[in-house]
C-alpha cells in the first residue's frame, strides 16, 4: 500500500475526530460520549489500515470490526462508558465499504470470490407477508425464501404463481390440523407436565429483586385471576410441552385480556390494541389465543359472572380472531399494517344507551390519564425541579450513581434508535428525576421511571420507561 506524504498523515486523524463529532451531534449524544467515540474509531481505523496491505480489504475490515467491538465493550465495562451500540455504530460506518467484509471474510475462508456468492437476507414472517431481499451485488435482484412459511409470495410472481402459493398455504394449514386437530386445541392433560409450576416460578426468582419477592407472591396468591397474570411463564411451559400447529407468528407472549386497551396513537387518537410486549417471541399462533381465552374465563369467574358468561366470552374472542384473520387474508400488506380499531368502532356493537355511557366514561378517563395528570399525582416541586414522590417499597429513588448513569445511557441509546424529527422533539426536554418503580401484578423487579421537563411547558411531562422483567 503506498505511503502517504508526511504532510498528509494528519488528515485521517482529523477525519476520525470529524466522524466522532458528527456522530455525537447526529445521535444527540452527550458531550462526555465524544472521547469514547474517538477512542473506538481510532482503534478500529488503525488495524484496518495495517491489515489491508497484508490481507486485503475483506480480512482488514473483519479485524477492525473485532477490535471495535472489544474496545467498545471494555469502555462500557471498565470505564463506565456509553452503551456498546452507541460507540460501535460510528466505527461500523467508518469501515464502509468494509462493512461488506463482515460477510466477505467467509468467502475468503472458503476460497470464493466476492462475485461468486450473492449477498442475501431473509425474514421469518407470517404466510400472508412477502419475504425478499434485493441482491447487493450483481446485475439483477435475487430473492430468498429460506426459513419462510409455505405460501409466502415472491413479489415478482405472476397471478398464477400467487394462486399456487395460496393453495400451498391452505395445504400447509390442513397439514397443521393433522398435527394439532382443532378439537384438541383446548385440551390439556396435567400429567404431561415436565416441571411443576413452583419450579418454573422459582427459576425466575434468580433474576428478580429478592426482597420484593414476597410482594410478588402475595399479589399472585390473592385470587386465581392474579395468579394467572403472574404465572405467564407457567402457562408458556405447559404449552411448550404439548403439540403445536407449527404456524409461527410474532407473539405478544402475555395476551391476557387486561393487556388489551385503548391507547393514544402518535396522532393523539384513541385506538384499541395490545399493550404489553415484554414477553414477545416467535411461537405458534394459538398460544396467544389460548392465553386470551383462558384469561377471559378466569376474569369472568373473578367478577362473579358465572361459567356460562366466561365460556361465551371466550368463544366470542376466538371467533373474532378467526373472522379477523379471514379478512386479513384478502387484503394488502399495507392495509394490514395501517389497520387499527378506533374507540368508536369498539363501541359500535353496543346498544345506543350503553354507547353513550361508555363514550362518556372513556372521555373522562382519557382526559385524566395524561402526562399532566401523572405529573399532578406523582410529583412535587423541590428547588424548582420536578421531583417524583417516593412510595416505598413500590417507588424509590435510585441512590446508586452508577444506576443513574446507566439509565442516562439507556436514554441516549433510545434516542439513537429514533428518527431525526423525533430526536429533535425529545432534545427539547431535559431529564429531571429517576426512580425505580415496582409495576404490575407479576413484577418483582423495579422499572426505571423518569420525569421530563420541556422549555415551553409550565407543567413537566412524565414519561415512563419500563424494563422487561
Amino acid at each position: 500500500m503506498p505511503t502517504a506524504p508526511t504532510s498528509d498523515r494528519w488528515r485521517p486523524w482529523l477525519g476520525i475526530q470529524s466522524v466522532g463529532l458528527d456522530a455525537t451531534v447526529h445521535l444527540f449524544a452527550s458531550t462526555r460520549t465524544f472521547p469514547a467515540l474517538v477512542i473506538v474509531l481510532s482503534v478500529a481505523f488503525v488495524p484496518q489500515v495495517a491489515a489491508e496491505g497484508l490481507f486485503g480489504s475483506y480480512i482488514s475490515g473483519f479485524v477492525a470490526a473485532l477490535v471495535a467491538v472489544a474496545a467498545a465493550s471494555l469502555l462500557r465495562r471498565h470505564a463506565n462508558g456509553p452503551p456498546v451500540l452507541v460507540t460501535f455504530l460510528p466505527a461500523f460506518w467508518l469501515m464502509v465499504p468494509g462493512v461488506l467484509t463482515l460477510i466477505g471474510v467467509t468467502r475468503v475462508a472458503v476460497g470464493e470470490t466476492a462475485a461468486a456468492i450473492p449477498l442475501r437476507c431473509s425474514r421469518r414472517l407470517t404466510s400472508s407477508t412477502l419475504s425478499y431481499c434485493p441482491l447487493q451485488m450483481g446485475s439483477e435482484a435475487e430473492y430468498t425464501t429460506r426459513d419462510v412459511p409455505v405460501g409466502a409470495i415472491d413479489p415478482r410472481a405472476t397471478n398464477d404463481d400467487r394462486v399456487t402459493a395460496r393453495a400451498a398455504a391452505r395445504e400447509a394449514g390442513r397439514a397443521a390440523r393433522k398435527v394439532l386437530p382443532r378439537r384438541t386445541v383446548g385440551q390439556w392433560d396435567p400429567s404431561g407436565r415436565e416441571r411443576s409450576a413452583r419450579e418454573v416460578l422459582r427459576d425466575q426468582d434468580v433474576d428478580r429483586v429478592t426482597r420484593l419477592l414476597p410482594i410478588r407472591y402475595g399479589r399472585m396468591a390473592a385470587s386465581p385471576w392474579t395468579y394467572l397474570r403472574g404465572a405467564a411463564s407457567v402457562m408458556a411451559t405447559d404449552l411448550m410441552a404439548r403439540p403445536d400447529s407449527g404456524l409461527d407468528v410474532q407473539l405478544c407472549g402475555d395476551a391476557h385480556v387486561l393487556n388489551f386497551g385503548l391507547w393514544a396513537t402518535p396522532e393523539r387518537t384513541l385506538a384499541f390494541d395490545v399493550r404489553d410486549f415484554d414477553e414477545t417471541a416467535r411461537g405458534p399462533f394459538e398460544w396467544d389465543l389460548l392465553r386470551l381465552a383462558t384469561s377471559v374465563v378466569v376474569k369472568a369467574e373473578d367478577n362473579d359472572l358465572g361459567d356460562d358468561v366466561g365460556a361465551a366470552a371466550a368463544r366470542a374472542a376466538a371467533r373474532g380472531y378467526q373472522l379477523a384473520m379471514n379478512d386479513y387474508a384478502g387484503v394488502s400488506e399495507l392495509d394490514i399494517w395501517y389497520d387499527q380499531t378506533s374507540s368508536a368502532e369498539l363501541l359500535s356493537g353496543l346498544e345506543p344507551a350503553e354507547q353513550r355511557r361508555m363514550s362518556n366514561w372513556i372521555e373522562r378517563k382519557s382526559a385524566a390519564r395524561t402526562s399532566a395528570g401523572a405529573y399532578e399525582r406523582l410529583t412535587t416541586e423541590v428547588e424548582g425541579r420536578a421531583h417524583i414522590v417516593d412510595d416505598p417499597p413500590f417507588r424509590t429513588h435510585l441512590d446508586d450513581r452508577y444506576q443513574r448513569n446507566l439509565f442516562e445511557h439507556v436514554v441516549e441509546s433510545y434516542l439513537a434508535t429514533q428518527s431525526e424529527h423525533v430526536r429533535h422533539l425529545l432534545r427539547r426536554f431535559r431529564l429531571t428525576d429517576v426512580v425505580a418503580w415496582l409495576l404490575g401484578n407479576a413484577s418483582s423487579n423495579r422499572h426505571p421511571t423518569c420525569s421530563w421537563a420541556g422549555p415551553r411547558s409550565t407543567t413537566p411531562s412524565s414519561t415512563f420507561a419500563s424494563s422487561a422483567t
